[in-house]
């Protein structure tokens, strides 16, 4: 498995990375739509004074991809800092895909002088009720 940076005129990747973000989130939260790929493709071409963004794909050398990050760099708060979203392809999870990412998160994220990786991990909790 490995990780690259996609670039921001790659629309095939583009795509591959909101249709894997697409499946990862209709998993979890089936009535919500999350990113598309106008909007990742958005998120990559920014770069402003006060962030940018990075996206990574992961997948076998040649493959298709299996799943994604999205890295924000913030450049006037939390310096020290990396904002990453990450998903992995359901039929796909717990064959290395993200712990691929997180190897090349890690590898961007300090060669950007960032010491840290924030993220929100969401889970279901189930109706409990009576």
């Amino acid at each position: 498995m490995e990780a690259r940076l996609i670039d921001p005129d790659d629309e095939d990747a583009l795509a591959e990375c909101a249709a894997v973000l697409e499946a990862s989130d209709k998993e979890m939260w089936p009535d919500l739509r999350g990113y598309s790929v106008v909007d990742l493709r958005a998120f990559v071409r920014f770069s402003g004074k006060s962030r940018r963004w990075e996206l990574l794909a992961a997948g076998a050398p040649g493959g298709p991809v299996l799943g994604m990050a999205l890295m924000e760099f913030p450049r006037l708060e939390n310096p020290h800092a990396t904002e990453v979203t990450v998903a992995a392809h359901p039929d796909h999870r717990r064959r290395g895909v993200g712990t691929a990412l997180v190897e090349k998160m890690t590898e961007r994220a300090l060669a950007d002088g960032r010491r840290t990786l924030n993220t929100i991990v969401d889970g279901h909790v189930d109706d409990r009720s009576e």
